[in-house]
C-alpha cells in the first residue's frame, strides 16, 4: 500500500501544471510511497500530454486517468475511487507543493496514524512570491483527539483544502461523494468527512503553496458572481448531510453547526449585498432549505450575522428593492434601531421580572 495519494483535478491548466507536478517529484525510495492520480476532466489543451509526460517518466507514482468533463467534484470522486494510499489529499493543478516540506511530509504520514493530517499553507501570487503564511492552531506534531473545544477553536484558515489529508478508508465508509457538474464543492471536502474524524495529527510545515490573483480563478470576485448558483448547491449539498447525520460526535457536531449556520448567511449576504442579485433566488433557497429541514430553516430565519446586519434573516429580504449603493446605509440604520428596540425590550423584560418579585 502507498502511504500517500495526491489528487490532482485537472482542466485546461497546461500553464500550471508542470510546476504542480515537478514540486511533486523527490528521492526515488520516497516516491515509492506516493501516487499521484492526475484526472484530466476534458481538457482542450495541452494539460493531458504534460500529465502523460510524468506518468511515462515516473510509472510508479504517477497515473493519468483521462475522462469527459464532469467539473470538480466528479475529478475527487474518482481519484478516491481509485486511490491506493492511506491518506488521501487533493492538489488543484494550479497550485503546487513545497518540494523540500513535501520530502518531510511523506516521511511523517508514515510515522502516524490519525483520521485527519492537517499543515500549514502559503498564499503566493503570480509571480512565485509567497504573500502570506497561514498556520493552523495546533502547533505540534503529536496525534490528539478531536473534541468539541478544538472544533470550537477552528477557523476557516484551518479547514480548507488546501490543509487536510484524510484516511482513505473512513472516506469510503461513509461512500463520501462530493457534488458534480458545479464548481465550488471544494468545501464539502471540508464537511462531511469530518464525522470520520477522532483523531487529528498536524504537520506544522507550510505544505501547500495556494496560488492567489490568476485570471479566471474561482475564487475572484467576477467569477463568483457568475456562479453564485453553483456555490449554493453545495451549501445546500453540506445541509443534507447534516440533517441525515444528526447523532455524530460532539465535535464534529459543533463544527458542523457552526459552519452550517455561518453557510447559509453568506447565501443572503451575498445575494443581496455582495452582489445585489435580488431576492428572487432567496425565495427558492428559502424553499430548499425548508424541504430540507424544518430545523435549519428555523435557524436562518432567526440567525444574525455579527457586523454587517445585526438583525434576523428574516427582515433581510424586506430590503433586496434598495439601490445596491445604498443597502449598506440602509441595513446599518436598520441595525441601529433593531439594537435600541432590542435593548428597549429587554430592560422592560428585566423591570417586569422585578415588578413580580415585589408583588
Amino acid at each position: 500500500m502507498k502511504t500517500l495519494t495526491i489528487v490532482i483535478p485537472t482542466y485546461n491548466m497546461e500553464k500550471y501544471l508542470e510546476k504542480c507536478l515537478s514540486s511533486l517529484v523527490i528521492s526515488p525510495e520516497l516516491m515509492e510511497s506516493v501516487e499521484v492520480l492526475v484526472i484530466n476532466d476534458g481538457s482542450t489543451d495541452s494539460s493531458g500530454s504534460i500529465a502523460h509526460s510524468f506518468e511515462d517518466k515516473y510509472p510508479s507514482t504517477f497515473r493519468v486517468i483521462d475522462k469527459s468533463n464532469g467539473h470538480y467534484g466528479s475529478c475527487v470522486n474518482r481519484g478516491l475511487a481509485e486511490a491506493v494510499g492511506k491518506y488521501i489529499k487533493v492538489l488543484d493543478a494550479d497550485d503546487s507543493f513545497d518540494n523540500d516540506n513535501f520530502r518531510e511530509y511523506v516521511r511523517f504520514l508514515g510515522e502516524v496514524d490519525a483520521d485527519m493530517v492537517l499543515n500549514n499553507f502559503y498564499w503566493v501570487d503570480v509571480n512565485g512570491e509567497k504573500v502570506r503564511l497561514v498556520e493552523n492552531r495546533l502547533k505540534d506534531r503529536s496525534v490528539a483527539p478531536f473534541t468539541t473545544r478544538q472544533a470550537g477553536r477552528f477557523t476557516r484558515n484551518d479547514l480548507q483544502m488546501h490543509t487536510v489529508a484524510y484516511l482513505t478508508e473512513n472516506l469510503r465508509k461513509i461512500q463520501y461523494c462530493q457534488s458534480e457538474g458545479v464548481s465550488y464543492s471544494d468545501q464539502e471536502w471540508v464537511f462531511t468527512p469530518l464525522m470520520t474524524v477522532k483523531t487529528i495529527a498536524n504537520f506544522d510545515r507550510p505544505l501547500y503553496l495556494y496560488l492567489i490573483g490568476r485570471e479566471g480563478q474561482s475564487m475572484s470576485e467576477k467569477v463568483r458572481r457568475k456562479q453564485m448558483h453553483d456555490e449554493t448547491v453545495c451549501i445546500l449539498k453540506k445541509l443534507k448531510d447534516w440533517s441525515a447525520y444528526p447523532d455524530v460526535h460532539p465535535a464534529c457536531k459543533s463544527f458542523w453547526d457552526a459552519n452550517i449556520k455561518s453557510s447559509l448567511m453568506s447565501v443572503y449576504y451575498n445575494y443581496l449585498i455582495k452582489y445585489g442579485s435580488g431576492a428572487e433566488e432567496l425565495d427558492k433557497f428559502d424553499e430548499a432549505v425548508q424541504a430540507i429541514s424544518s430545523n435549519a430553516s428555523k435557524l436562518l430565519y432567526n440567525c444574525r450575522i455579527a457586523g454587517t446586519c445585526m438583525y434576523p434573516a428574516r427582515y433581510w429580504k424586506k430590503y433586496h428593492k434598495v439601490p445596491r449603493p445604498f443597502r449598506r446605509k440602509a441595513i446599518a440604520a436598520c441595525n441601529k434601531i433593531y439594537r435600541k428596540s432590542t435593548y428597549l425590550l429587554r430592560d422592560l423584560s428585566n423591570l417586569i421580572d422585578r415588578a413580580k418579585l415585589m408583588i
